[in-house]
């Protein structure tokens, strides 16, 4: 197999000014290795055509620096770095710089590419196309820019069993990954044990089947401030206020997972499918979680947990059969919405004061289920407990539905409509108060319908 070693080294420097230096590396063949080091302002190009080739390390050290790598073939690597110094400082970024770009693209199966940067301002793109390729980007500053696409071969329809990971310490970051095909993994860590890093923006768009914002081994706890027990999550956001965690999902098979501590903190979850599952979970603040699967599909799943914090926002749209909701909000004046066709079951969790499902007062901003049928194993289901005081309940089924609410506390006030239009008797209601001032109200249309309410003011 032909070698080709190419080392170039650039230092151009005065203690007056930094030179503007340019490297560039062609070769074509096989296991071909290329390694270029700059330190000022400088250009980088390395162009590789074949298969086991190397970028074993394109390391600029400097402010305003431009690198840009192209391997065409399999199996090939790039490493990576704007900045650095290779040691990792406490809470700190070693030897950083500013406002440089790099640029790596890969076309084949089985390729590898790693970019570090320490700095601020800096832009990193990553574009993969193929099958079986990692990326890895980790970027250690402010006001960084990552973008990784990955995706199929021309004239194939599927780039599949990508992975690509997005770690970033520091505020007002943008992090943004694009799959395309089946059986991909897309993670973005943002933020750092023990800082307040606010405004950053994470958003993985996946197209295709068995995809997953999520991985069972979180393999950034390998990194300073980055711990195992976030394990599992796809979007993490840790710590400060502000931040924006979107995943959107088209296929079949999907799984989201976003995790945001801190306050403020918005997350957004979009799929379009059969059988995909959205988990959120936000501990904070002021938080709003946003579950969007209301297009063609059946069988979805969506989990909210909201905790330690107060007057957080659930709102969950599922207009499909046979999906699933769970929300579990703890602390003060939270508020969850539900919209469902189906038959499909909702199962929802408020604990603190002032909990509200649903604008009860507002009959077309209830907790809305419909689309059930005359079959008894085929019907809408809502579990509702509200543990704290004022808690507000108000629901609206349609089509043979069966609603439970219980609420602990003082001013409970619960209300539900059971619609009987085209198959829609048999509906059953029960509504369990305790506490002072209760109020329940149970309104229901059709034939064989079941009404309980029961109040105790202990």
């Amino acid at each position: 197999m032909k070698k080709i070693a190419v080392l170039l080294m650039v230092l151009a420097m005065t203690s007056f000014v930094i030179a503007a230096n340019n490297a560039n590396v062609t070769s074509e063949g096989d296991g071909n290795n290329a390694s270029v080091t700059q330190t000022g302002s400088n250009v980088a190009t390395v162009d590789q055509v074949g298969n086991n080739n190397d970028v074993e390390n394109l390391w600029q050290n400097g402010n305003n620096n431009s690198a840009s790598a192209t391997q065409t073939g399999n199996e090939n690597t790039g490493h990576f770095r704007q900045g650095g110094g290779g040691v990792y400082a406490t809470w700190g970024i070693p030897d950083a710089y500013d406002d440089n770009t790099l640029t790596s693209n890969q076309t084949g199966n089985q390729n590898y590419a790693k970019a570090s940067e320490f700095g601020n301002s800096n832009a990193v793109s990553i574009q993969q196309t193929g099958d079986n390729n990692i990326s890895h980007n980790w970027l250690w500053g402010h006001t960084n820019t990552s973008t990784i696409t990955q995706g199929p071969l021309a004239g194939s329809t599927n780039g599949n069993n990508n992975y690509s990971e997005v770690a970033i310490n520091g505020h007002t970051s943008v992090a943004t990954v694009t799959q395309v095909g089946n059986e991909n993994t897309g993670l973005i860590g943002q933020g750092w044990a023990g800082r307040n890093w606010s405004d950053n923006t994470a958003t993985i768009y996946q197209e295709g089947n068995r995809n997953k914002v999520s991985n069972e081994v979180w393999p950034m706890s390998e990194l300073p401030g980055y711990t195992s027990d976030l394990q599992g999550m796809g979007i993490q956001q840790y710590g400060g206020s502000s931040n924006y965690g979107s995943a959107s999902q088209v296929g079949d098979d999907n799984v989201t997972w976003i995790y945001q501590y801190g306050n403020s903190n918005t997350a957004t979850n979009n799929q379009t499918g059969n059988n995909n599952n959205a988990t959120v979970n936000q501990n904070g603040n002021g938080d709003l979680s946003t579950i969007n699967q209301s297009t063609w599909g059946t069988g979805h799943s969506a989990v909210v947990n909201q905790i330690n914090g107060d007057a957080n926002v659930s709102d969950i749209l599922q207009d499909q059969r046979g999906a699933s909701v769970t929300v579990d909000q703890n602390g003060n004046s939270n508020t969850s919405g539900i919209k469902q066709s189906g038959p499909n079951t909702a199962d929802i969790d408020q604990v603190g004061n002032n909990n509200v499902l649903g604008q009860y007062s507002n009959l077309a901003s209830k907790a809305f289920q419909k689309n059930g049928t005359s079959f008894s194993d085929d019907m809408n289901t809502l579990i509702v407990d509200q543990l704290g005081d004022g808690n507000k309940a108000g629901v609206w089924q349609e089509h043979h539905a069966d609603a439970l609410i219980e609420q602990g506390g003082n001013g409970n006030d619960a209300r539900v409509w059971q619609s009987g239009a085209a198959g829609g008797d048999f509906n059953n209601a029960t509504i369990t108060q305790t506490g002072d001032l209760n109020v329940g109200n149970i309104h229901q249309m059709g034939d064989g319908n079941t009404a309980a309410i029961s109040q105790n003011s202990l």
